[in-house]
């Protein structure tokens, strides 16, 4: 016959059996074979940074108060935090426990958490003879970074996004990060591992937003401690349209670009370059528009065409204005010409009738007085 039992000031648990002591690994392997007992709040996996306090949860359903037990890092041997309605030495500077035992509350707080605390925690009821709960604590030395490379967008709406970020920490686990963004999609991560340290390079596609930045969250995946990263984007997009424009304008070459851009106009019938922004639209046919724009994560410029134009013999606006004035001016003109001709040709006749009647009168009148 064994009995199985801890030992409070020893803080191990013991064993005794005719001629052995059995060790604690094996008895924690017994002990989780054992129903579902009595806690109802189990303490679950967290992370928390160098300095920052961690509560791990635990509530029993009985009256009898639970134990709280440490297993550091490199050891497998559990010590007492709490028992006894206390916190023992050693512990009793940074935790404490949080006490509702109506509800058979045992909340653990630690507070200004270092890594030598990280490890294993666990709850334990029926003053340490019922079942358990483990938890694992990961303590990050300090919040992680993660930062981007540069974006960029070269007439196409989609790229590659690039985020790397590097977490120190002490614990059983690897801490694990994500990340999101209404504009990524098809993320993969790759971790490099190098004893306490973690490298990740996170591999989105990403679409652009139409701003020069793009803001990504990423988070720790146990506690969501959340690392916000910012994409500085580069871009040059066509702002293409094909119109129709009368000749002897002004038309102006314009790409959507984060950079700086040089432009250039070619004839499309002579193969003939103008290299200006604004053109004037002479001579007559198809002039297409090109926007050279240098963007600074690219070695070499991004090329986009812009504008295609179709130059017509029609005048500009305010020519056919001048055009219909003149034209209605001169149409008076000749008008008015044309009646004063008219009039003065009419006059002409009229004066000579009028004298070749004097002249017929004479004449009358001399043969009349022969």
């Amino acid at each position: 016959m064994k009995f199985i039992y801890f030992t409070p000031r020893e803080r191990k648990l013991v064993v005794y059996g005719p001629t052995f002591i059995l060790p604690v690994a094996m008895l924690m392997t017994l002990t989780t074979t054992c129903v579902n007992g009595d806690l109802v709040v189990r303490p679950s996996d967290s992370e928390v940074v160098v300095g920052q306090n961690v509560r791990l949860p635990c509530s029993t359903s009985e009256t009898m108060e639970v134990y709280w037990l440490h297993i550091p890092l490199g050891t497998s041997q559990p010590t007492y935090i709490y028992y006894d309605k206390k916190v023992v030495n050693g512990y009793n500077r940074r935790f404490r426990v949080e006490e509702d035992t109506e509800r058979g509350k045992y909340d653990l707080i630690l507070q200004n958490a270092q890594t030598a605390d990280a490890g294993t925690y666990r709850c334990h009821d029926r003053v340490g003879s019922g079942v358990w709960s483990d938890a694992e604590l990961i303590v990050l030395e300090s919040k992680p970074q993660c930062e981007a490379q540069d974006l960029t967008f070269c007439n196409e709406a989609t790229g590659t996004f690039h985020v790397s970020c590097s977490i120190v920490y002490a614990g059983r686990t690897q801490p694990r990060i994500s990340c999101s963004s209404p504009y990524t999609f098809n993320s993969s991560v790759m971790t490099t591992a190098l004893g306490n340290r973690v490298n990740y390079s996170i591999q989105s596609t990403g679409q652009w937003s139409g701003t020069d930045r793009i803001s990504i969250l990423c988070q720790t995946e146990v506690s969501n401690i959340s690392l916000p990263v910012e994409v500085k984007t580069h871009y040059a997009f066509s702002s293409s349209s094909t119109a129709n424009v009368p000749s002897n304008e002004l038309v102006e070459c314009k790409a959507n670009s984060s950079g700086s851009c040089s432009y250039k106009w070619i004839e499309m019938k002579t193969g003939q370059v103008s290299e200006q922004q604004t053109l004037k639209t002479n001579p007559l046919g198809k002039h297409e528009c090109f926007s050279e724009c240098q963007l600074q994560s690219q070695g070499s410029a991004c090329l986009v065409k812009s504008h295609t134009i179709e130059v017509t013999a029609q005048g500009s606006g305010t020519g056919i204005i001048i055009g219909i004035v003149f034209g209605f001016c001169v149409v008076i003109v000749c008008c008015v010409a044309t009646a004063f001709v008219i009039f003065i040709l009419k006059k002409r006749r009229h004066r000579s009738h009028v004298s070749k009647d004097t002249t017929d009168k004479e004449q009358l009148s001399k043969l009349n007085s022969a």
